[in-house]
C-alpha cells in the first residue's frame, strides 16, 4: 500500500542539510558538500542539486575556493521548516484545488474541501512554528 502524505527524499535531505548548517551557524563556519556527504551518506552531486535550490531561494550562501562551502543566509531562528520545504517542493497543497493554481471540476459538489483545507492549514502552521534553531536543540 502506498504511503499517505509522504515526504520526498529531497525534502528530507534538504532539511538535514539545513540542520547541519544550523549547527555551525554560531561558529561562522561553512560546510563543504564533501563534509555533508559523509554526514548524510548521500552523493555529493545529489546534495549539490539540493544546495542549489536552497541557494536560489535565499536560504543558504555559497563560498568558493579552498575552505569554501555553504552557510545559512540568516540565523537558524529566522528560517522555518516551511520555508525549507517550499524551497524544495513548492507551495504546500495537499490537493490540487488547495494550491491556488488549478480549478476542480468537483467544486460545486465537493463536501470535503473544507476538511482538507483545515488539515493543510494545520500542517502549514506546524511547519511555520518549527524553525531550524528548534530542530538543533
Amino acid at each position: 500500500m502506498a504511503s499517505f502524505l509522504r515526504v520526498s527524499a529531497r525534502c528530507h535531505d534538504g532539511l538535514v542539510i539545513m540542520e547541519l548548517l544550523s549547527r555551525v551557524w554560531n561558529k561562522g563556519n561553512v560546510l563543504s558538500l564533501e563534509s555533508m556527504s559523509k554526514d548524510t551518506l548521500s552523493p555529493v552531486g545529489y546534495l549539490e542539486q539540493i544546495a542549489m535550490m536552497l541557494k536560489q531561494n535565499g536560504l543558504i550562501k555559497g563560498a568558493r575556493g579552498a575552505g569554501g562551502g555553504y552557510k545559512l543566509s540568516r540565523s537558524p531562528k529566522d528560517i522555518s521548516v516551511r520555508e525549507v520545504v517550499e524551497a524544495l517542493e513548492g507551495p504546500i497543497a495537499i490537493l490540487d484545488c488547495l494550491g491556488g493554481g488549478k480549478d476542480c471540476v468537483k467544486t460545486s459538489v465537493c463536501k470535503t474541501k473544507s476538511v482538507w483545507n483545515n488539515i493543510q492549514k494545520e500542517i502549514s502552521g506546524a511547519m511555520d512554528k518549527l524553525n531550524m534553531a528548534k530542530i538543533i536543540k
